[in-house]
């Protein structure tokens, strides 16, 4: 079987702002009012839109890969020019441009899945998270900071 055609700027285009006008359904989170039917009913528009303006009949899932990638692409984007703005000495800061495309993507991102929760604990830095006091009776994890 031949490999499928690369995305043309159109139908990136077309995804990037379907995806971006259904955001509240897609990024939504589950209740009565928000199923997984209207989710999947919100995709299905715009892959039928993508694939009306490409003229390739893209699988559902290829499309959802794509603007997964997408979306990995603009908070890469994104995280390199936060720690590259927080830097310190001379220079301007060498900041990653977005595309077209990464750009409306970025838009729909939401601002904690790039910057963290405000307030909230990397637990990935374990080490950062807790303070050990040593003491020279014993050794002892202090949970106060």
């Amino acid at each position: 079987m031949p490999r499928s055609p690369n995305f043309t700027q159109a139908e990136l285009n077309t995804l990037a702002k379907g995806y971006q006008d259904q955001v509240s359904i897609l990024e939504g989170a589950f209740d009565p009012g928000l199923t997984n039917a209207a989710k999947n009913e919100a995709w299905r528009i715009i892959a039928e839109n993508v694939n009306a303006v490409g003229g390739f009949n893209r699988p559902l899932q290829v499309i959802k890969k794509k603007y997964a990638n997408l979306k990995t692409t603009s908070k890469e984007i994104e995280s390199f020019n936060k720690k590259e703005m927080k830097k310190t000495g001379g220079g301007a800061a060498k900041l990653k441009v977005h595309t077209a495309i990464t750009e409306i993507v970025a838009t729909s991102i939401p601002i904690d899945a790039i910057e963290g929760v405000v307030g909230g604990i990397d637990t990935s830095n374990v080490a950062g998270n807790f303070l050990v006091a040593y003491n020279k009776k014993q050794c002892e994890l202090d949970y106060s900071a």
